[in-house]
């Protein structure tokens, strides 16, 4: 992480610092869950738990370092939620799960010009992102309640880390100064404290940029 760091530090110093372009990005995510415990009769499972979609927006900041190769970092707000409504013999039962996190990705580009103002690039590299906020929440009619039912990293003792890495790969095309891209992320640690069980994220997303 030291080097990647370093190696950053000569891109901003060295690499053309004036010709950095600052770019508001958005878009849309899917986080798709993978869930493996160890259960008494059952052994060990596997379950691919629903997944929860959203959005997310922020800023990055391209610093070009040579030829087509140029580095972004930049921080993101992204929110992720899911819902249901089950009809029950009682009723209908509602349950929304709600996450909020900050993200700091730090991308990789190769961008390759196939004609005045159109280019192709691919992207990669790590994303650091800590949870803000993690909640479910479940009730009985039309009226969601203030409280949530759970909150996964509150307390003493949370059930949830905040901590997360992924690792970033994608492509997308610029035209002009509106940017367009389409990425995967596999997310690398265990968010879960639960004993004898492990749950990673993977997230897909489409987003779209204006640099300024």
């Amino acid at each position: 992480m030291k080097k990647v760091f370093a190696f950053l530090a000569a891109a901003v110093l060295f690499a053309g610092v004036a010709n950095a372009q600052v770019s508001i990005n958005g878009g849309f995510a899917t986080q798709m869950k993978t869930f493996t415990g160890t259960a008494p009769v059952f052994g060990t499972y596997t379950d691919r738990d629903t997944n929860m979609n959203g959005f997310f927006i922020g800023v990055s900041y391209n610093l070009p370092i040579t030829g087509g190769l140029s580095v972004a970092p930049g921080i993101y707000y992204q929110n992720l939620s899911h819902s249901t409504a089950t009809d029950v013999v009682i009723g209908t039962l509602h349950t929304k799960s709600v996450e909020n996190a900050i993200a700091i990705p730090i991308l990789f580009n190769y961008g390759v010009e196939v004609s005045n103002g159109v280019k192709l690039f691919g992207f990669l590299g790590p994303n650091v992102t800590y949870g803000l906020t993690k909640t479910f929440t479940w009730w009985m009619g039309d009226n969601e309640p203030a409280d949530p039912s759970n909150d996964y990293y509150g307390g003493d003792d949370p059930d949830y880390g905040q901590l997360n890495v992924f690792g970033t790969i994608g492509a997308g095309l610029q035209y002009h100064s509106l940017r367009f891209e389409l990425g995967y992320q596999m997310g690398f640690l265990d968010r879960t404290k639960a004993d004898n069980t492990t749950e990673k994220v993977n997230n897909l997303f489409v987003g779209v940029g204006y640099a300024l």
